[in-house]
């Protein structure tokens, strides 16, 4: 079955004012969710992220240079294991070491971006850092993005305000 451009009929495509839009190319069909029973967008699930991290060893306005730099070469160490399409990247900025992360897939897999999270916050518990995600398929938070808050080597888990409920707030509701 072909996919379905989900623009409206006869609108141009903002990328390259193509009609129809050929980066638009997904099939939105109403399902009924398994788990509440209420209608879904998609027929697959969905896994949106994006954060950053200032690592840091410690708390503290000093920290020790050479453990930053070994703290740092363990991140990236495990970020080139990642074997990820999406955007995973440590880099040092104006003398300080910060990681940026974003991703959309279809459903929530390795590389697990909030096992990273927790990762820092054992190894450089001064880091700090926000990770926000959206997740359809995670019990009772299907609608909400929810935002991971690394502060002081505890990963806390929040529901953005300014973003959830996802429908209506970023999204209409399907009508079909």
């Amino acid at each position: 079955m072909p996919a379905l451009d989900p623009s409206p009929a006869g609108a141009a495509c903002r990328h390259r004012g193509l009609r129809p839009c050929p980066l638009r190319r997904v099939r939105r069909i109403k399902l009924r969710s398994a788990r509440c029973g209420r209608p879904s967008h998609y027929d697959h699930g969905m896994f949106e992220y994006h954060g950053w991290i200032t690592v840091r060893e410690t708390t503290a306005d000093d920290d020790d240079e050479s453990r930053l730099r070994q703290i740092v070469d363990e991140l990236r160490l495990r970020i080139a294991r990642t074997d990820s399409p999406y955007l995973l990247d440590l880099r040092w900025m104006n003398g300080e070491p910060f990681i940026h992360l974003g991703g959309y897939s279809n459903h929530r897999s390795s590389p697990d971006v909030i096992e990273l999270f927790e990762q820092v916050a054992v190894v450089a518990p001064g880091s700090y850092g926000l990770l926000h995600v959206r997740d359809d398929e995670e019990p009772d938070h299907g609608n909400e993005v929810r935002v991971l808050r690394l502060v002081r080597g505890v990963v806390t888990q929040h529901t953005e305000a300014l973003l959830s409920p996802c429908i209506p707030t970023v999204e209409d509701p399907f009508i079909g």
